[in-house]
């Protein structure tokens, strides 16, 4: 049985990372191991850049640091844990997901507008698409959702691009399938959920902290 999770604030105006690590030193007490079980999970390696010089300032050097580890932005290759204990297809490959998506972009803008796109236009909406893509994405949303948030202002203008989307909504997991992979927010939700169940079926032996 896993101990009850517990939440605690840290107020704006202080300094988030040092004022963390300075509570969590105290709590571990003078033990110079005490933090070495502790692992704190972070948003991005930034943060963890950021918390490990806060702790190593608060300790002076003398102490094992937590292990930090980044959850991470959606293009961060390495997993809070071995990847190959993970049974997930690979997530497409940035360059080829531009590829693709530009495809679908100029055989919408050939259809929509009767003419043709030059692929390097079309290459730049791609890599727009797929941040927008992979921000829904790790929402857990569908394309198809953003149809009920556009204000009654943009809907001349969302109009011009609806067409665009239902062709994303509906082609790209095609794509994907053919390609055997998938997006790489998807991969990193699955994986996400896969170490949530790991850690709820083998407890570590420290504190784990989201921060």
């Amino acid at each position: 049985m896993t101990a009850a999770a517990k939440v605690y604030t840290i107020a704006s105006s202080a300094p988030f990372a040092d004022t963390l690590a300075r509570g969590l030193i105290k709590q571990a007490g003078d033990g110079p191991l005490a933090l070495a079980d502790t692992v704190i999970y972070l948003p991005t390696r930034r943060a963890q850049r950021v918390f490990g010089d806060a702790f190593a300032r608060a300790l002076g050097g003398a102490a094992l640091l937590p292990q930090f580890r980044a959850l991470g932005d959606v293009d961060e290759d390495d997993l809070p844990f071995e990847a190959e204990a993970l049974d997930l297809p690979p997530a497409v490959a940035p360059l080829r997901r531009t590829l693709l998506l530009a495809t679908l972009v100029r055989r919408w803008h050939r259809a929509s507008h009767r003419d043709e796109m030059g692929f390097a236009q079309a290459a730049a909406l791609a890599d727009g698409l797929a941040q927008v893509m992979d921000e829904v994405e790790t929402q857990g949303a569908r394309l198809s959702d953003l149809d009920g948030v556009v204000p009654g202002a943009l809907a001349e203008h969302w109009e011009a691009v609806r067409g665009l989307l239902r062709i994303l909504d509906t082609e790209w997991p095609k794509i994907l399938e053919a390609e055997a992979c998938i997006a790489p927010a998807d991969r990193r939700n699955r994986a996400l959920r896969a170490l949530a169940a790991r850690v709820r079926a083998k407890p570590p032996r420290g504190p784990i902290i989201a921060a």
